[in-house]
């Protein structure tokens, strides 16, 4: 069924340079999805802190280092008790990299633990980020990404899992003004859950394809009409697999 939602997502950086090479910087981030009421899905809200450095070994080189902490709720949107919220602490190690001319990218990796408040046990990993652009001539470039975290279900109360995702974004600029710019990609995820107490393992695997065309009436206004494909699949019974069909059409407005 269709369910109505809203997302929040919210990125703070504050950064203080030390010296020409070293800068010290925080961050806060909030991220939360809001459901209808009456549907059986939690709302879930994350807020996190991170501080970190950075150290510019050479003009083409940057090494950085981060810790963070934060805490997941989940509320529900039907008759059930509140869940216990969890708390999580991580790191990350990892550089900036100019490689040449057209490529450029970050790769950091590190641990996260994770313990629900009312000690559950939950799933703790090791995290990857990483990002690769390509600029492959003066009007296209192709991005490739990959993310491990952790995350909290919002199907079932003190469940978490282990996401896997990794994508690839095409752009390319159409015609010599730049105005127009026209976007093919994919993505696959892969959310693996330990489903610690209930028995068992589950894997849920989610495909996405997308092209659309971007339209930069000014550089503080865009228009953009996209085609999506969206495909779920799950390996654990009750939970129903779909396949939809999206367009977007869509306005930005920049200040």
């Amino acid at each position: 069924m269709n369910i109505d939602r809203i997302s929040f997502f919210d990125n703070y950086t504050l950064t203080y340079t030390l010296s020409p090479k070293t800068a010290v910087y925080i961050e806060g981030q909030y991220d939360a999805i809001d459901y209808d009421q009456g549907v059986p899905l939690y709302d879930y809200h994350t807020i996190m802190g991170t501080g970190g450095f950075g150290y510019q070994w050479s003009p083409k080189l940057n090494f950085f280092g981060e810790v963070y902490y934060g805490q997941s709720a989940t509320e529900p949107n039907f008759a059930a008790p509140k869940p216990p919220h969890s708390e999580f602490i991580g790191g990350f190690i990892g550089t900036r990299m100019n490689f040449a001319e057209r490529l450029t990218g970050m790769i950091k990796a590190g641990y996260e633990q994770r313990q629900f408040s009312d000690n559950t046990p939950t799933q703790s990993a090791p995290v990857v980020e990483t990002a690769l652009t390509y600029r492959y001539s003066p009007l296209g470039a192709a991005t490739f990404s990959y993310s491990r975290r952790t995350r909290v279900s919002v199907q079932f109360a003190r469940e978490s899992y282990t996401s896997d995702s990794i994508s690839l974004q095409l752009n390319q600029s159409i015609g010599p003004s730049g105005q127009l710019v026209g976007t093919l990609g994919g993505s696959y995820s892969l959310y693996d859950y330990e489903r610690v107490g209930l028995g068992g393992t589950r894997s849920d695997s989610w495909y996405r394809a997308n092209v659309g065309l971007t339209y930069r009436f000014r550089l503080w206004l865009a228009g953009m009409l996209a085609y999506e494909y969206e495909s779920f699949s799950s390996d654990l019974q009750g939970i129903i697999d779909y396949g939809v069909n999206r367009i977007t059409l869509r306005l930005a407005v920049g200040y």
